[in-house]
């Protein structure tokens, strides 16, 4: 891999899912079809606003490559939150959709309000600070 690792510490679960924590790089979230199910999301910066993702449930995983086009973070109103956690929080909204095999092997974040209009607002939602 280019560039510094993204990843930081692996997020606490409690008795309740969690749908990831602002500020993780690696977050873990119960899938809601099976509360057994663990998922691990692990983001790792590549450069130039492109982040490598692994989500990982029990021994399978599957990766995907995600550019966070310039002044997306801005433009949606976010303003200084870190591109990672924005790529984080845009995963865990995803897996809250639909299965991991679903989501893309290469896309950019302007296109998911393409499939989910109520994307941006959500977004803000899960990262007011």
């Amino acid at each position: 891999m280019i560039g510094p690792s993204a990843r930081g510490r692996r997020a606490e679960l409690a008795s309740a899912c969690v749908a990831g924590h602002s500020g993780s790089r690696r977050s873990a979230m119960c899938d809601e079809r099976d509360d057994v199910s663990m998922r691990e999301i692990d983001v790792e910066a590549l450069g130039h606003g492109r982040y490598q993702v692994r989500v990982r449930e029990g021994s399978s995983s599957t990766d995907h490559v995600v550019t966070v086009p310039q002044g997306f973070v801005s433009k949606i109103g976010l303003g200084r939150t870190d591109e990672a956690t924005v790529v984080e929080q845009t995963f865990a909204f995803l897996l809250e959709r639909e299965p991991p095999a679903a989501i893309l092997a290469d896309f950019h974040l302007g296109v998911v309000s393409r499939y989910f209009p109520e994307f941006e607002t959500e977004l803000k939602r899960r990262l007011a600070m």
